[in-house]
């Protein structure tokens, strides 16, 4: 889990989500628990992640850390970055990425459906 010091959303979020008022100690095991990095052990789903690294509201390294854990479980995974990109790449990035996005994404379709 990332606390999102880069958000646009704050560093505040988890508070209003779940109530927690710390980062550390019992508290931090209940925020994992809402995080799907403390389920990556469960996934067996192959896992295309596309992520643009100027995404403020998923920052880069969240997509990293769900990358890294699927890949050591040995779940077939590929991390896609998209540079000079926001959270808008499918509905308003550069007209040549968006094409290129959607190649990946075609491309595992064919590979995995």
């Amino acid at each position: 889990m990332c606390i999102r010091d880069r958000s646009d959303i704050g560093f505040m979020q988890p508070e209003s989500i779940s109530g927690a008022k710390t980062y550390w100690g019992e508290e931090l095991i209940e925020q994992m628990k809402h995080s799907p990095l403390y389920y990556a052990g469960n996934v067996k789903t192959p896992c295309l992640i596309i992520h643009s690294e100027q995404d403020y509201r998923c920052p880069m390294a969240e997509g990293e850390q769900w990358f890294t854990a699927l890949k050591l479980n040995n779940v077939p995974t590929e991390l896609i970055r998209f540079p000079d990109e926001n959270h808008e790449l499918s509905r308003s990035g550069k007209p040549k990425h968006r094409e290129e996005r959607m190649q990946h994404i075609l491309r595992w379709f064919r590979e995995y459906l």
